[in-house]
């Protein structure tokens, strides 16, 4: 019996820490440049060249109207070509729809909009391959996995915007999307980095969620205040048992500013949630017993983006340094603590001014708790890694992306790991 609960946990580990991944909650803000990003974040929908030509000219009209669309299509294959699993390349795609609608020009109230994202999943990946905790590639793995619904509303939430510098948001959000804004790191999923952790993993926010934002954009300091369910979203109907597990409060402040001419934009971030989970000190029980459940879970982060190198023609073409360190509980929180620390932005290639790349080193600390319990058992370890990509903007609405990742698996009986994918990504 207990043998049976032991490989029930080393199974469920990743999808524990899938569901708990919580995005640039501190960076989230920021676009590149000195250009305000709309609040909430999440939708971007800026204007670069696509297939369509701005949907065939009708873009501006459309937008005049109150009609806001983006969609894109993302391809990966992706491998294990060294490590312990399946050394077979796997094929997938992605879908993203993102339409924002400005319901004051529909005849409702000033500043008053609705915003929708769907995505569809296709295919297979090399998340789950080679014993690496974390997905190592975020677009794949949200909304679920091979085997399981893969499609989704995954955004769909009203903004009131008082102002310019105040918002409040009411809904369902992507936190995915939300860090598509940071100007070094950039997103993870199709574009720039693919690993979960650089999103990072905090344990505590889901990839969805239902609940609400308070932003408030004033210089040089910004805030932001999310309330929501502790449960994922995905695949539920809005508001569906709405804080009947607890409730999660998160709260960050950012201040941008400029060093020797050079934007940089440093954050502080705090989350606690009421959420009883499992105590991972009690796991092992006697037969027929249930593992212990512990309530309450925090984490506390410090973020910065900082350009080494930066256009004086335009602010948001360059690159630099980039890095993230947080500190959790570790019980009931199954992460310990988490840190990255990177180089990215524009590419430095002469004649590549379109072009991105990024170097990023990880570190998953798990739950300390978690390690002491199963010890007698087999060995959990920290997880780390380092991914690079290199995204070449073949025209401005095509990329080729190149990925590469080595990673130090959390369980203690498998090899290091090193992947290797290709992507494109196309703007229509």
């Amino acid at each position: 019996m207990i043998l049976c609960k032991l490989a029930f946990v080393r199974r469920c580990l990743p999808v524990v820490l899938y569901l708990g991944i919580a995005l640039g909650t501190t960076t989230e803000a920021v676009a590149a440049g000195d250009d305000a990003v709309p609040v909430p974040p999440a939708p971007s929908l800026a204007k670069p060249q696509t297939l369509t030509g701005d949907w065939f000219g009708h873009g501006p009209a459309l937008r005049a109207a109150g009609f806001d669309f983006r969609l894109e299509w993302s391809q990966f294959y992706q491998g294990l070509t060294y490590g312990l699993g399946d050394n077979t390349w796997q094929y997938g795609g992605k879908l993203d729809a993102l339409a924002v609608i400005d319901l004051s020009r529909l005849g409702l109230w000033r500043g008053f909009s609705l915003t929708a994202q769907g995505h569809l999943n296709y295919g297979d990946s090399a998340n789950g391959i080679g014993g690496s905790l974390i997905q190592v590639n975020t677009a794949l793995a949200f909304p679920g996995i091979e085997g399981r619904n893969r499609s989704d509303i995954m955004a769909l939430y009203v903004t009131q915007r008082f102002g310019d510098l105040v918002s409040v948001s009411l809904g369902k959000f992507n936190t995915i999307e939300f860090v598509r804004a940071r100007p070094l790191v950039g997103g993870i999923g199709p574009d720039t980095f693919w690993n979960v952790n650089l999103g990072p993993v905090t344990g505590i926010t889901p990839p969805t969620l239902n609940g609400a934002q308070i932003r408030i954009g004033t210089r040089p300091v910004s805030f932001s205040l999310m309330i929501y369910d502790p449960l994922d979203a995905t695949n539920r109907p809005l508001f569906s048992d709405l804080f009947e597990n607890g409730v999660t409060f998160n709260g960050s402040a950012t201040l941008k500013t400029s060093i020797a001419g050079l934007t940089g934009y440093y954050g502080v971030k705090g989350i606690y949630s009421t959420r009883r989970g499992t105590d991972f000190s009690e796991i092992i029980q006697p037969p027929g017993a249930s593992p212990g459940t512990k309530k309450g879970s925090w984490l506390v982060g410090f973020s910065f983006q900082q350009y080494v190198v930066q256009d004086p023609a335009n602010s948001a073409r360059g690159w630099g340094v980039f890095g993230e360190i947080d500190k959790g509980d570790g019980n009931p929180n199954l992460m310990e603590w988490t840190a990255f620390l990177g180089i990215g932005g524009s590419s430095f290639i002469p004649g590549r001014p379109d072009d991105r790349f990024g170097i990023a080193y990880f570190h998953l600390g798990v739950s300390q708790a978690l390690k002491d319990e199963l010890a007698p058992f087999f060995k959990v370890k920290n997880e780390s890694g380092v991914e690079a990509f290199y995204n070449v903007a073949v025209t401005p609405w095509f990329r080729i992306i190149g990925n590469l990742q080595f990673i130090e698996p959390a369980s203690g009986g498998v090899a290091k790991s090193i992947y290797m994918g290709l992507g494109t990504h196309v703007r229509f």
